[in-house]
């Protein structure tokens, strides 16, 4: 993973996998709308929050492997096709998702204290 500054200079990050299942694929990143730290990995069937200055770890995630109804029936495949971020207030990012066939909305807080714990 590659990340330019303002300036254009570039910083190589190599885009570990933490925490993602045996048959889960990286396929999205996007970053934050409201703090430059931070980016979401969607993998097909996942959600990553990661921090940019070290995006080994994960601060947080969205799990989907139990079905986004609530059943307790494992859907195998892909299952997130698409995220996007957009603007809010109050220091969210309003995650959109498309996945299990329909438009998921998620309001992630990424205000400081959010972040840390």
């Amino acid at each position: 993973m590659v990340i330019l500054d303002s300036s254009t200079n570039a910083t190589f990050y190599d885009l570990y996998t933490t925490g993602m299942l045996q048959d889960e694929i990286a396929v999205k990143l996007v970053f934050s709308n409201t703090n430059s730290n931070i980016f979401y990995v969607m993998s097909n069937k996942t959600i990553y929050k990661k921090f940019v200055t070290n995006p080994v770890q994960n601060i947080g995630s969205f799990s989907f492997t139990q079905g986004i109804t609530g059943n307790n029936s494992q859907l195998a495949g892909n299952l997130l096709y698409d995220m996007d971020t957009y603007d809010s207030q109050n220091n969210y990012d309003d995650l959109m998702v498309f996945g299990y066939g329909q438009f998921l909305n998620y309001n992630e807080q990424t205000i400081f204290n959010s972040t840390i714990k």
